[in-house]
């Protein structure tokens, strides 16, 4: 098995999508790109915003972020989204060299879509 180096890096992206790693300085891989996808999911779901909303302090941030990794109810609440939490379980469970199923994470999108009446062909609301 090849040795895989990670690198220190500067942070990137905004604060509030921004995966756990980048709070950490650690190398951006694959399982950072749905960590981001999560964040956005939760603010676009989540009536009562990010828990780190009302915060820009990278630090902070982090901190709320392992937070809500640790008890997925802090970002998706209620029985309805318990598919977004299997989600957050299944990708906090990945390391940095993992591959990831997008086929699963697809498919938990598709069976919340379809409890919640969502068409995911439909036209967005914005265009």
């Amino acid at each position: 098995m090849k040795n895989i180096f990670y690198f220190q890096t500067r942070f990137l992206g905004t604060v509030r999508y921004a995966p756990r790693s980048m709070h950490r300085g650690e190398e951006y891989g694959r399982k950072d790109n749905c960590e981001s996808w999560i964040f956005m999911l939760g603010d676009m779901m989540n009536k009562a915003k990010l828990p780190w909303h009302f915060t820009s302090d990278v630090g902070d941030v982090g901190e709320m972020k392992e937070a809500a990794f640790a008890d997925p109810t802090r970002l998706f609440p209620g029985p309805e989204l318990s598919r977004l939490r299997t989600a957050m379980v299944y990708i906090n469970g990945k390391k940095y060299k993992d591959r990831l199923d997008y086929d699963y994470l697809a498919e938990m999108v598709r069976r919340l879509g379809k409890k919640r009446r969502c068409s995911l062909a439909a036209p967005f609301d914005w265009s």
